[in-house]
């Protein structure tokens, strides 16, 4: 499976950052008049770690937000570039936690328009 991933975005004029701490900052994106916002953890290296947002669980009309937690396993260098290789996404439910996503980049295309 392919995925684009557009790291850029992280300084586009929707998003607004806020620093929470030395090591954590809430972003808001916002765009046509729907906003969303989570929280990014780093170490003290300036890796991000994981990242936290309170996200629809189902496309149902009575879908709740609950806590949407990514986490970063690993790093690996490609072409001279340091990105997260290996990923989780775990849904923080009431009687458990769901990881539902555990991904693991192992090749990466630069400047693409491939789908």
């Amino acid at each position: 499976m392919r995925f684009k991933w557009f790291p850029t975005l992280a300084v586009s004029p929707y998003i607004k950052w806020e620093k929470i701490n030395e090591f954590s900052a809430e972003a808001t994106m916002e765009y046509m008049g729907t906003s969303g916002s989570g929280t990014f953890y780093f170490n003290e290296e300036g890796d991000f770690i994981k990242f936290i947002a309170l996200r629809f669980q189902g496309n149902e009309p009575d879908s709740e937000r609950k806590e949407w937690v990514l986490t970063v396993d690993d790093y690996k260098v490609f072409d001279g570039i340091k990105v997260p290789s290996q990923m989780k996404a775990t849904w923080i439910l009431d009687d458990l936690d769901w990881t539902w996503l555990e991904l693991e980049i192992v090749d990466m295309e630069y400047n693409s328009n491939a789908l």
